[in-house]
């Protein structure tokens, strides 16, 4: 048994992170709520009067939820495009020399040391009207017409893979790692295809990984703004696009709300990853 006077400062510094949390996150948030809650000001600001015109004027107009749909859809694609390119990437990396997989990480984690402005920029340079896409087409095809590759959901997707990519590969690699090479082996054994190795052995042991990441991905995407904006321009605009308006435009109850719808889509879909993974264990 741990002695009493011990038991005191471990809760005492657990306190303080607490406090710390509650001053910084949990008040903020409430007052968030509160004011999602109360009557915008025509000329900015708020009227200290209850309504819920914030929540049902976004729900019942077919606007909001078209870009609602679109970006749950980003969200999504960025999702399955990461599963598709990380896994081959995992299990190769799972079949490294601990010191060679040290290395191969930290190469793909190169895109996390560089911001999100510049990385979004680097893809304005390569997929602009004069960028180097273009430039290398048309090398090979003088005669073809130049395309506008910016601006598309396509431009966002690869913006978004560049931060979102080298946490999956992480996530997944050490999952894959941790699998007993024994049991890969059983299965080739007993005639087991790669294929039905990988379904029936790596999937359902790495699938605790494989959510985490679905998540963080998705919770990345759905609040990223710089790339988006940059790479999407204002046809393709988010949820996030919006919010920034309202606050830039002083209407703080109108992007309070919206910034709680975009809170309830993460929550629902952390809720759904969590469900599918736990059904999968019975």
């Amino acid at each position: 048994m741990i002695p009493a006077y011990y038991k005191a400062p471990r809760t005492l510094l657990a306190i303080l992170p607490l406090c710390f949390l509650a001053l910084f996150f949990l008040v903020p948030v409430g007052y968030l709520f509160i004011l999602s809650f109360v009557e915008g000001n025509a000329f900015g600001g708020a009227h200290w009067t209850f309504t819920t015109a914030n929540y049902t004027g976004m729900l019942g107009d077919r606007f909001y939820i078209v870009i609602a749909v679109r970006t749950i859809s980003i969200s999504l694609i960025a999702c399955v495009l990461n599963v598709i390119l990380a896994f081959p990437v995992a299990l190769f990396a799972a079949r490294l020399q601990s010191v060679w997989k040290s290395v191969f990480l930290t190469i793909a984690t190169v895109p996390l040391m560089v911001s999100n402005i510049v990385r979004a920029f680097g893809w304005v340079v390569i997929l602009g009207r004069r960028g180097i896409l273009n430039s290398v087409l048309q090398f090979f095809a003088p005669q073809m017409v130049l395309r506008q590759h910016l601006f598309s959901i396509q431009a966002i997707c690869f913006g978004l893979l560049t931060i979102t990519l080298p946490f999956t590969i992480m996530f997944l690699t050490n999952a894959v790692s941790g699998i007993d090479r024994k049991n890969i082996e059983a299965a080739e054994s007993l005639g087991a295809t790669r294929w039905g190795v990988f379904y029936h052995i790596i999937l359902p042991l790495t699938k605790s990984a494989l959510a985490s990441g679905l998540m963080v991905v998705f919770f990345l995407t759905l609040s990223a703004y710089v790339t988006v904006t940059l790479l999407g321009g204002p046809r393709y605009k988010t949820l996030v696009g919006f919010i920034y308006d309202y606050s830039a435009t002083l209407r703080w109850p109108q992007a309070a709300a919206l910034s709680f719808v975009l809170l309830g889509i993460g929550l629902a879909f952390a809720g759904i990853v969590q469900l599918l993974v736990s059904e999968r264990k019975k």
